[in-house]
């Protein structure tokens, strides 16, 4: 987790113990921390987490399967055979096909021509 995450809430926490309002809190981390600090939003979130006895500064976790099993299977298919369509891995993969190119893009692949083999000449 991101360690400016962690400090704002511990000082949200402490600012709850104390017995200051969620506002009062906001004003407090956006005096000391600037534009780092978190949206007044987050401030009552998880002030909201803090009244109803959740004491954690770590988030919850998410549900669904993990992102990096489709990632990582894209990846694989792509490396695997270049010269397969977004649609093609999508297919091969079972994934649709706005997350195979969200995967292909951000892991610095780029689509190039496919591959094209030359026809035989007739002498």
């Amino acid at each position: 987790m991101d360690l400016r995450k962690k400090v704002y809430r511990a000082n949200l926490l402490l600012q709850y113990c104390r017995g200051s309002t969620a506002d009062e809190a906001y004003r407090f981390l956006l005096d000391s921390m600037g534009d780092q600090a978190p949206s007044r939003a987050t401030c009552f979130i998880w002030y909201r987490r803090f009244r109803n006895g959740e004491e954690s500064l770590d988030e919850a976790p998410r549900i669904g399967r993990p992102p990096t099993q489709k990632r990582s299977a894209v990846i694989a298919t792509c490396e695997a055979q270049p010269d397969l369509s977004v649609r093609d891995i999508a297919a091969r993969t079972q994934t649709p096909k706005s997350t195979v190119h969200d995967v292909l893009r951000t892991s610095g692949k780029v689509p190039k021509l496919p591959r094209v083999f030359p026809h035989a000449l007739s002498p």
